[in-house]
């Protein structure tokens, strides 16, 4: 278990970027079941900014805030972090992209968590934050979407929690992206883990 300070000395080392995506795994019940979903330890992430020197994670929990880098690191599991970055053959991230992925991002600031994991921009999860952050300012798709029976829906913890959300009406063909679909893009290389 790292302790505060260790990683705020680690995090002082590194050379970050805006717009590095930010990748860990929580303990909650709905982490458990998006991981046995995604068959992936990763069920969180949120988006890097600077801002007056500090680093600072745009993220969509319950609602869409800013955290600063220490205090999202700290609700991980024993502080593990991964930190993502669009490959030089994608990096279109202009101060220009970032002002406008940043100006969209503080628009959501306060919009309450989609627990149901819908599409439209009313409600937003993690992923989905991220993605459209990309796809919506930087005009950039980090990894095709899928639909939620795309994803393994056969545990019981996960029937558990889709009968508790959706009852008899699982919307099977929801457009969906998950912390792990955007860990495993193509487009994205690692750039930090502790």
């Amino acid at each position: 278990l790292y302790t505060n300070a260790q990683v705020t000395k680690h995090i002082s080392k590194q050379q970050y970027q805006q717009g590095d995506i930010i990748f860990q795994s929580s303990h909650s019940r709905q982490c458990e079941a998006v991981k046995m979903a995604t068959h992936s330890d990763i069920s969180h992430c949120g988006m890097l900014f600077k801002e007056n020197d500090q680093w600072y994670v745009i993220e969509a929990v319950e609602p869409v805030q800013i955290v600063s880098l220490n205090s999202f690191i700290a609700r991980g599991i024993d502080a593990h972090y991964k930190v993502k970055r669009l490959k030089k053959a994608y990096n279109q991230l202009t101060d220009a992209t970032i002002d406008a992925m940043m100006t969209l991002g503080k628009k959501w600031i306060g919009k309450h968590y989609d627990i149901y994991f819908g599409w439209g921009n009313d409600q937003l999860y993690c992923s989905e934050l991220v993605w459209k952050l990309y796809h919506d300012a930087a005009r950039i798709d980090l990894c095709d979407l899928r639909k939620l029976k795309d994803f393994d829906l056969s545990q019981p913890l996960v029937k558990e929690m889709m009968n508790e959300r959706y009852g008899n009406n699982i919307p099977y063909d929801e457009n969906m992206v998950a912390p792990s679909d955007l860990f495993n893009s193509p487009k994205l290389e690692l750039v930090d883990e502790h």
